[in-house]
């Protein structure tokens, strides 16, 4: 059977979506891994803060948001996630996950 060859190619990675849909998807894959996650939201924005508790003393801050942090405040957050274009010192959510995942299995 000479037939074409079909490839998958992988799935483009979503570099633009709703703050909702990322934090939904976000800190179910961290509840999955057995952590607690802590969302807040922001009284003057969109964002969302995620408090992630790794163990009884401690805990990381995750802000998920389409613009930049206050400097005064960007000393808070362990990682900052991006929703639409790349900025200074944000990542995107699927790189924030692969860091976490290494943070994780740091910790237990």
């Amino acid at each position: 059977m000479n037939g074409k060859i079909f490839t998958h190619e992988p799935r483009p990675r979503v570099l633009k979506t709703n703050i909702k849909k990322i934090t939904q998807h976000v800190s179910k894959r961290i509840v999955e891994m057995g952590y607690d996650v802590y969302i807040s939201h922001s009284n003057k924005s969109k964002s969302r803060y995620l408090e992630i508790k790794l163990t009884e003393a401690r805990k990381i801050v995750v802000r998920i948001s389409d613009h930049h942090a206050d400097k005064l405040n960007r000393w808070r957050y362990k990682f900052d996630i991006r929703v639409t274009a790349a900025r200074p010192g944000s990542v995107d959510y699927i790189e924030f996950l692969d860091a976490f995942k290494q943070i994780a299995g740091e910790k237990k």
